[in-house]
């Protein structure tokens, strides 16, 4: 089991501990065999993480994101593997929208959920009855093109009114960490006009959603619909990024000029590869406690967007809350 080979590692550059220290250490090793246990009956379906001390289980549990087999003794926890994971708690919104009707679904660690329903009715009655032209809604008398006429005002004033109704929502709430749309074409792109740019920038039309969907699709299309939204995210930020260290501006790339700005409280926001996370997993750790005592944001990327970063940073880049100005030499007077 990995997992014992790393413990095996951590016993044997303890040897030159106290005694202390290292009955410490073995009572968080009975812990973790003692949770290991309660959570392989219960079979896991994720990675599983824990933070503990010889006090006790700090957290245990899993998380929606894949995780290096590793173990670490030192004061205070070793975070800078999970934060791998946070950005799938970043909630992405899924809305479906047809001609009278709609659902606004959050997804988040994996997790697929309703959160708000539209449905439109026209007149007496609800709009899907349209359908038919000798509905209640009609005169039975009308013929010809005035009777379809009628019909398709209806449904198109049902769309509109659908479409009003989630742009409202949406703008509301922001559109969370992305936007996946999908539906009826006409609805969909009605909607997309609907919304302003910022939201509109980061929507995703998926084709092939309809509203009777089952679920268990649903909830495979908006993963894979969020990983693409997060992937152009990172390559956007980098792009930018990439320019402002090019241009000498509010950027910085490679280790040592990161960790710098985040030590010297300079860094606004910290991008760092999954290769550099674990290839340089020490100076990874610096940084990312350094940058997260400072409150600042920690992005740690994947695929194309990780690529390009390993090319144009080594594997971490840092955009800057101001450019440092350099101070003239001083002049020595004999």
């Amino acid at each position: 089991m990995l997992v014992a080979v790393s413990i095996d590692e951590v016993r044997r550059e303890m040897l030159v501990n106290d005694w202390t220290e290292r009955a410490a250490f073995e009572r968080c090793v009975t812990q973790l065999g003692d949770t290991l246990m309660i959570h392989d009956d219960a079979g896991f379906s994720s990675s599983w993480v824990a933070f503990i001390s010889a006090a006790g289980i700090r957290f245990a549990g899993e998380v929606p994101a894949p995780m290096p087999t590793v173990a670490r003794w030192q004061r205070g926890a070793w975070v800078a593997p999970y934060m791998r994971a946070l950005k799938q708690w970043r909630p992405i919104t899924l809305a479906l929208v047809d001609g009278v009707s709609a659902r606004i679904y959050r997804y988040a660690e994996g997790v697929l959920s309703l959160r708000r329903r539209f449905d439109v009715h026209v007149a007496d009655g609800h709009a899907d009855r349209l359908r038919s032209a000798t509905s209640q809604h009609f005169h039975q008398g009308t013929h010809g093109a005035t009777a379809a006429d009628e019909v398709s005002n209806a449904r198109v004033q049902a769309r509109d009114q659908v479409v009003r109704q989630v742009a409202a929502q949406l703008i509301r709430s922001g559109g969370g960490a992305g936007l996946i749309v999908g539906g009826n074409d006409a609805a969909v792109h009605a909607l997309i006009r609907q919304l302003p740019e910022s939201i509109a920038s980061r929507a995703l039309i998926l084709p092939g959603i309809e509203m009777h969907t089952p679920d268990s699709v649903l909830r495979d299309m908006a993963a894979g619909g969020a990983s693409t939204l997060r992937n152009a995210e990172d390559e956007r930020v980098i792009a930018e990024l990439t320019e402002a260290v090019g241009a000498r501006g509010r950027g910085v790339a490679g280790r040592d000029a990161v960790l710098e700005a985040v030590v010297g409280g300079r860094a606004q926001r910290v991008l760092l590869s999954l290769r550099f996370l674990d290839a340089d997993a020490l100076a990874a750790e610096e940084i990312v406690e350094e940058a997260l005592s400072d409150a600042v944001d920690v992005e740690v990327v994947s695929g194309h967007a990780a690529d390009r970063l390993e090319r144009e940073g080594a594997g971490a880049m840092a955009s800057l809350r101001y450019v440092p100005v350099p101070l003239p030499p001083l002049v020595g007077v004999a």
